[in-house]
């Protein structure tokens, strides 16, 4: 049965066939071994597959990883988080499944909590419709925990706009501008801001 984690507040589901991911892992900087998630004994991760939902930290959102292409120092690609570089792709809803129509994305720099440093870079976010989104260039240059976060900006379609710019009534550049819902103006789009963390186990 699938197996309950708690981290950072969020729930992680692992399938029950986590003896899949042991044997897929393949090879990291130091070539093919028998993946050792030891390394993440303290938060309780393990093998990250396919399919493992996580929630954002307002509960709004969801994210679903779809799947994952890391490609090793020694040039070889596996379908895994490993040391290298991966892409993850990534299903974003809200809590009900439904997809926000409006919903920007970025990457924080990947980060090791336990070791108190980060990647080098910034992931590169791309969204590819349906709530469907790339995140690619993620460098896990050592085995590990990492947190790979993602700052999620969802804008309402139409903002409560009322249409016309505000403008002076009477033309006196003195007045203060009509606020919302006075005289046409139109209302500030409303914003609502959250994360997603997705704990990553780099094994050794």
């Amino acid at each position: 049965m699938p197996r309950p984690l708690w981290i950072g507040g969020a729930r992680l589901m692992l399938p029950a066939t986590l003896a899949l991911a042991l044997g897929a892992c393949g090879s990291s900087a130091a070539g093919p071994h028998a993946p050792d998630f030891s390394v993440c004994a303290n938060v309780d991760a393990g093998p990250y597959m396919a399919g493992t939902t996580v929630t954002s930290s307002a509960g709004a959102f969801a994210a679903t990883l779809v799947s994952v292409s890391t490609k090793t120092a020694n040039g070889a690609t596996v379908e895994v988080p490993t040391v290298g570089q991966s892409t993850f792709t990534v299903s974003v809803t809200e809590a009900d499944g439904s997809v926000w129509p409006a919903l920007q994305i970025k990457a924080e720099k990947p980060y090791m909590p336990f070791h108190m440093h980060g990647s080098p870079n910034f992931p590169t976010v791309s969204g590819q419709g349906g709530g469907t989104y790339d995140v690619s260039e993620i460098t896990f240059f050592m085995s590990g925990y990492w947190e790979v976060t993602l700052d999620l900006t969802a804008t309402l379609p139409d903002g409560g706009a009322t249409g016309a710019p505000a403008t002076e009534p009477d033309g006196d550049a003195g007045d203060p501008a009509p606020q919302s819902g006075d005289g046409g103006a139109v209302t500030p789009p409303a914003v609502t801001t959250d994360k997603i963390v997705l704990p990553i186990c780099i094994p050794a």
